[in-house]
């Protein structure tokens, strides 16, 4: 594995170097680190407790193939994002080739990790369509609770001259991601049903975007309460942690209700070769 590093390094460092830098200065990726030193003790723990090996072939063919798809496709287009995926393909297929079979699931989870901690592509753009998105849901919300509410664009307004832009910021694409990252490593840590891991990440997605929604609105409440210098300074980032904190627990209890509905026990995954 070493050895591949180097060799994946040296041909497409522009993409590694492009990856830590999203780590580094990408609010949305600011966990890239965190994932990367936790797949890597993880792999070099296991790593030192490989006792046998053995060669097959027909078991990395089929990740063999989609690594030199994405590695054709991605530097054809230059599309980095496809390279950093090939990397993980490619070491999944080296660790197949080289593996013992009772040991493949112990070497190959760091790499599936590693899936989130690369930069997805186009996120700015989504993150832009999901601040529009959620200043029309808290327009509607916010119409409810007082006689008018202006909407121009992402900027709304409430009697008083109470304002806020619902820029990419407020869109909730980083409290999303930051609530898959979490799910994903918590469900790894368990050994659930494929079905029930799918459910469990696609739900993160509508209980992100509403509990940020609800972020805004009680946002706009404590700014028409006193005053939006006190909910800016304060209220705003405190608001957030409280809300996602709702968020994290929405899905714990929804990863519960979803294990008794479909009577799937709770098993810890050893992460590290015994």
């Amino acid at each position: 594995m070493g050895i591949y590093c180097l060799v994946y390094w040296s041909i497409f460092h522009n993409t590694l170097t492009w990856i830590a830098h999203s780590w580094r200065h990408n609010s949305f990726y600011t966990h890239g680190f965190i994932i990367f030193f936790l797949c890597l003790g993880l792999l070099l723990i296991n790593s030192a407790k490989l006792k046998t090996t053995s060669f097959q072939p027909g078991s990395a063919l089929v990740p063999g193939i989609a690594f030199l798809i994405m590695v054709s496709f991605g530097v054809l287009l230059r599309f980095h994002y496809l390279i950093g995926l090939s990397f993980i393909t490619g070491a999944i297929s080296l660790n197949r080739l080289l593996v013992a079979e009772e040991n493949k699931e112990f070497m190959q989870l760091p790499f599936w990790l590693m899936v989130i901690a690369i930069p997805l592509p186009f996120l700015n753009e989504v993150a832009g369509y999901m601040s529009y998105a959620a200043s029309k849901t808290v327009a509607v919300i916010m119409g409810a609770l007082f006689s008018s509410v202006e909407v121009d664009g992402i900027s709304l307004i409430i009697p008083g001259g109470v304002a806020f832009d619902i820029d990419t910021s407020c869109s909730g694409a980083g409290s999303i991601l930051a609530l898959i990252t979490i799910a994903i490593l918590w469900l790894a840590s368990f050994k659930d049903n494929p079905k029930i891991t799918s459910v469990l990440i696609v739900l993160a997605l509508p209980v992100g975007f509403f509990t940020n929604v609800l972020r805004i609105v009680f946002v706009f409440m404590v700014a028409n309460t006193w005053g939006m210098q006190y909910a800016i300074q304060f209220w705003h980032d405190f608001a957030g942690y409280i809300f996602y904190i709702i968020s994290l627990g929405i899905l714990f209890i929804s990863w519960i209700a979803i294990k008794r509905i479909s009577k799937d026990k709770i098993r810890l995954r050893r992460l590290i070769i015994a």
